[in-house]
């Protein structure tokens, strides 16, 4: 089941929101993230929040539109994100986008590259994308990259990470990367697909299009 998330950060494109949500089996929109959705004219099939990034008229247009709003208190222990993320758990998504997740304040990006995460703990297959960039959290396991040639991919990793079987990057990895080393940054890709295997640890993968593309 695919859900797609829009949060309040960078709003994507309506060219780029609109398909994705329109595919998906369940869209949630944390809080501000609506301004986007009402741009692109498609509608969440919940909202949640706490109100504190969101129009108060747009809200009130969603309400009579009969979608369901679940409303939170400003002062709770997750962000808007985080709440949404676990209610598409709840609902039994095993497959999510977050869109909008870029951008904004610094603190809610890293936050939301925690999502990201959890998501990989819970075994859910999840990325945050905007046009050029798509952010994932790669653990143990076969990984199989679509891109283009020329695609800037980085890892970064989060523990002592051990790579094999690598191809289609221009720099093979190393069998080990340590936190604190840039080792995995600015690859290239060679090809339409990268492959590789994560034998321990959890890296951040961000692979960005060039917009030539």
């Amino acid at each position: 089941m695919r859900g797609v998330i829009v949060l309040a950060g960078q709003a994507p494109s309506p060219d780029l929101l609109r398909p994705l949500c329109q595919a998906a089996d369940l869209v949630l929109c944390a809080d501000g993230g609506l301004a986007a959705m009402e741009r692109a004219e498609v509608w969440p099939d919940a909202w949640l929040g706490d109100g504190d990034s969101c129009d108060p008229e747009q809200l009130k247009a969603l309400r009579e539109k009969g979608i369901e709003c679940i409303a939170h208190p400003v002062h709770k222990d997750a962000t808007d994100g985080e709440l949404c993320l676990r209610e598409a758990l709840d609902r039994g998504c095993d497959e999510i986008l977050f869109l909008g997740g870029f951008g904004g304040e610094s603190d809610h990006f890293l936050g939301n590259l925690s999502l990201l995460y959890l998501c990989g703990e819970r075994g859910v297959e999840a990325a945050m994308i905007d046009e050029y960039t798509r952010v994932q959290v790669m653990g143990p396991g076969k990984h199989i990259v679509p891109g283009v040639p020329g695609a800037r991919l980085s890892l970064t990793v989060l523990a002592p990470t051990g790579f094999r079987d690598c191809s289609g990057l221009y720099y093979p990895l190393p069998p080990e990367i340590l936190p604190g080393s840039s080792h995995g940054l600015s690859n290239k890709m060679t090809d339409g697909i990268a492959r590789f295997t994560v034998e321990h640890g959890r890296c951040v993968m961000t692979v960005t299009v060039p917009k030539v593309y």
